[in-house]
């Protein structure tokens, strides 16, 4: 099973770009995601410093986006520094993790979005059934005008958890949040979440597959395994 190394986030006002830093080293091969919303409706772009741009997993829903990028090259800590910029000026928020544990490559499985009205539970649909063991990552927004608590729900009958600083906001800039599953069950996902207030509430969630074996040991590469062997024979 893979882990959760850390959570950071950040709430910028009245800007076209906001920046993040990862408090921790970033070891080779991480997967990092983030949960993104910006007030304003326009375009958004993700990258970092060390690995250049990032890759939606889905958006815009109603201004809220996931990005991600696997397979990270390594960084020191406060090393990493990840960049949201938008065309207009917006308050965006960013909630971005770091997990350890997952594929290097074609990460990413499945995807689902969903928006509430005036509710204080929401999920983020269902997605298509996926196997055992994958990381479920959602994320949501909430409209302003309302300072709410948040509380992890679960997807597929497995309790999710809403990591320290997987919330940011307030009820002037809106609020977001994450939660994460870090071994699914087989099945559908349908991750949920709910709040101490009402609200209109617009998000969803990515699952990603679980490193494998070659993942983890480059020994035992397809490079490798499929190298040409010669053989001498000695007359």
């Amino acid at each position: 099973m893979g882990t959760h190394v850390i959570t950071v986030s950040t709430v910028q006002t009245s800007v076209t770009s906001a920046i993040v830093t990862y408090t921790t080293a970033i070891v080779a091969g991480d997967l990092l995601v983030s949960g993104i919303r910006a007030d304003a409706t326009g375009t958004v772009a993700v990258s970092d410093n060390i690995n250049g741009s990032w890759t939606k997993a889905w958006g815009a829903v109603t201004n809220n986006w996931q990005y991600y990028k696997q397979n990270s090259a390594a960084a020191s800590a406060n090393g990493l520094v990840l960049t949201v910029t938008d065309t207009v000026t917006a308050n965006i928020r960013i909630v971005a993790s770091q997990f350890r544990g997952y594929a290097a490559a074609s990460a990413l499985d499945q995807t689902s979005t969903n928006q509430t009205t005036a509710s204080t539970s929401w999920n983020a649909g269902n997605t298509a059934s996926i196997q055992a063991g994958e990381l479920v990552y959602a994320s949501w927004g909430i409209d302003t005008g309302v300072a709410a608590t948040f509380t992890a729900g679960a997807s597929n009958g497995v309790a999710a958890t809403i990591p320290t600083n997987g919330t940011v906001g307030t009820s002037t800039t809106g609020e977001s949040g994450v939660e994460y599953v870090l071994a699914s069950a087989a099945g559908v996902q349908n991750s949920s979440a709910s709040a101490s207030l009402s609200s209109t509430w617009h998000g969803g969630q990515s699952t990603f597959f679980a490193a494998t074996v070659l993942d983890d040991d480059p020994l035992l590469s397809p490079a490798i395994d499929t190298a040409p062997v010669m053989f001498y024979v000695r007359g």
